[in-house]
């Protein structure tokens, strides 16, 4: 009877350590994971702070290369628009309404208006007027489907009401006839017979031009040549003229040809099909 409690007390003690060792393997592998488990959350952290420092420091060079000319490619595109703004603001449209002293062929009342500034020295602008044969003849050859303008928009809308055209004069100083041109078709213009002159000096265009061919011009033309010849001497159109040059500086017109189709510029000697196209949008 003493030996059972001695027994007991042993057994209880055997089944207790027994306990406390399970429970001490277990804690044992319980933080054995979970340690285990902290060391795979500090990696992976760490790795993916490597990886995100790699991604933003370490770019492409083809990668970087392509948003450099992409932000270059921005910032012309923006300096071209500033550009374009700030000639838009200094071209004055204005100067194209029609005054008293404008020269107007057709209808005054058509829908589409075309402002001409021209050189009548100007081989180019004689290729523009239909006249200047060699330069028509080199146009042709660099694009076969290329037209002179004025004889076509006269024949296919100005004798039909639909297109009127403003000449004004923007002499070139490096043509020396081109002045005394535009002041001996204004002459003449004095007398009424401003588009008669213009089209006799066009016919010449070139290396003839000079003040006594304009003043067999003027004979031919029956003018008073009295009148004719004071209005030379005296300089009376050279105002007149230098107004015409200063609408065209006003509207940044820099060469002849220069036209503009109800405010549309269209410079140079552009094809027929060109102005065809532009006055046929503007009549829709």
């Amino acid at each position: 009877m003493k030996i059972r409690p001695k027994s007991v007390k042993i057994r209880f003690w055997c089944f207790m350590s027994e306990q406390n060792q399970s429970q001490s393997g277990g804690s044992n592998k319980l933080m054995l994971i979970i340690g285990i488990l902290l060391g795979i959350a500090v990696i992976s952290t760490i790795a993916f702070f490597v990886l995100l420092f790699r991604s933003t420091k370490d770019v492409n060079p083809a990668q970087e290369q392509g948003n450099v000319k992409g932000e270059a490619a921005k910032q012309e595109e923006q300096a071209q628009a500033q550009a374009d703004t700030q000639n838009e603001a200094t071209v004055d449209l204005s100067r194209l309404s029609i005054t008293l002293n404008d020269h107007v062929k057709g209808d005054k009342n058509a829908p589409v208006t075309i402002v001409l500034y021209d050189d009548m020295e100007c081989p180019f602008c004689g290729a523009f007027e239909g006249t200047n044969k060699e330069v028509i003849d080199m146009l042709k050859q660099r694009s076969p489907g290329w037209e002179p303008v004025m004889p076509n928009l006269i024949k296919d809308y100005v004798n039909h009401g639909k297109v009127k055209i403003v000449y004004r004069h923007f002499p070139l100083s490096f043509h020396q006839n081109a002045l005394p041109a535009a002041e001996a078709s204004e002459c003449a213009g004095a007398q009424g017979k401003f588009w008669e002159m213009h089209d006799k000096i066009f016919e010449i265009n070139g290396a003839e031009l000079s003040e006594e061919k304009f003043k067999t011009l003027a004979r031919d033309l029956k003018l008073d040549m009295d009148k004719y010849n004071a209005c030379i001497a005296g300089r009376e159109m050279q105002n007149k003229i230098r107004e015409d040059m200063q609408s065209a500086a006003a509207l940044g017109v820099e060469g002849t040809p220069a036209a503009f189709v109800n405010g549309q510029a269209l410079s140079g000697a552009v094809p027929y099909d060109s102005f065809r196209q532009v006055v046929e949008e503007e009549l829709r």
